[in-house]
């Protein structure tokens, strides 16, 4: 009997976009583990507000359409759970990122994905205190590949 654990992810909104809004090449391991369940997927209502918001930013170029169609494609993915406050979580200089930091925290998440610099700074500390790896979903999918050709 198989009892792996699903790996469970908070995803900034960044990430998001290049998953579910974009198909970006280099999130598409990630978007693909999510999309088949390999990779499970949380978030707040904070988060999916802020990803509402920059899904309307001009300089993305997306029409009403692509809005609604990068968060409802992120919605059917993600499980929407409360925010809950701990201790110990790093600072983020950008307070828009906290969150994210205050989720994979309190969750004790296995992965932040983020390409923010800010966020990828608290990469030790987040290990250290909370064993959540701070990662950028391209270095994943780069360590995946290495993984299955050992």
């Amino acid at each position: 009997m198989n009892h792996a654990v699903t790996p469970t992810a908070v995803l900034d909104t960044n990430v998001v976009l290049d998953c579910f809004a974009f198909d970006g090449p280099l999130a598409k391991p990630l978007a693909d583990a999510v999309r088949a369940g390999a990779m499970r997927v949380i978030t707040t209502d904070e988060c999916l507000a802020e990803l509402a918001r920059v899904l309307a930013y001009p300089k993305l170029k997306l029409d009403d359409t692509g809005r609604a169609l990068g968060l409802e494609r992120f919605r059917a993915v993600a499980d929407v759970v409360p925010l809950r406050m701990v201790a110990d979580v790093p600072r983020c200089k950008d307070r828009d990122d906290q969150k994210f930091l205050d989720l994979a925290a309190a969750e004790r998440v296995h992965f932040l994905f983020s390409r923010d610099e800010q966020v990828l700074a608290t990469r030790a500390k987040m290990m250290r205190i909370f064993a959540v790896t701070v990662i950028e979903p391209k270095r994943w999918a780069e360590q995946l590949r290495t993984a299955s050709a050992a």
